[in-house]
């Protein structure tokens, strides 16, 4: 009996240390662009390659395309 209420708490413990550790260990994700870059803004190189450093844009259109008039400004 008394082996089987040490194998107990012993199980009940080492379960709530992993618990704690699991929500210890959340992992934050790095900070994107928001969707808007301008020449002059931070850029990390995190974020892949900049596609066009000399103009404002988004993942995929340049700001003031005829086709995209009205996207950002």
């Amino acid at each position: 009996m008394r082996i089987a209420a040490s194998s107990l708490v012993m199980s009940a413990g080492l379960g709530l240390v992993g618990v704690g550790a699991a929500a210890l260990a959340e992992a934050q994700p790095a900070p994107l662009p928001d969707y808007h870059w301008c020449p002059g803004q931070f850029w990390d190189p995190g974020w892949g390659g900049n596609w066009d450093q000399g103009r404002c844009h988004d993942d995929h259109f340049r700001d003031g395309e005829p086709r995209d008039r009205g996207h950002w400004h």
